[in-house]
């Protein structure tokens, strides 16, 4: 059960992921992403990581979620636990031109 959930909430963060070449080639300046965090994001985000019973893993530091509403690509919202890990992925997995929004 919590395999599932896990693996749905990767492919979330992939579909970000492809998303992201489009954001920053969007504008002459794409928005930095840390700082675009949004506290009713972040509380939404932890709300239903609890109700998926995802919550000891993101407290026991095995799984890293950062999330993005991109509706308004001028104004990103952020909401991420774990963030230092995932913003390391994420350096990792974007190419070079979305980098600029970390």
């Amino acid at each position: 059960m919590v395999i599932g959930r896990l693996f749905i909430a990767i492919q979330v963060l992939v579909i970000l992921l492809m998303s992201a070449p489009v954001l920053a080639g969007s504008s002459d300046r794409a928005p930095r992403l840390r700082e675009s965090f949004d506290p009713r994001l972040q509380e939404k985000l932890e709300s239903n990581l609890r109700s998926l019973d995802l919550w000891p893993a993101v407290e026991n530091g095995k799984l890293a979620v950062a999330l993005v509403d991109i509706e308004d690509l001028g104004s990103p919202r952020l909401a991420a636990v774990n963030g230092e890990a995932t913003s390391g992925f994420l350096a990792w997995r974007l190419t070079p031109e979305a980098r600029c929004c970390l």
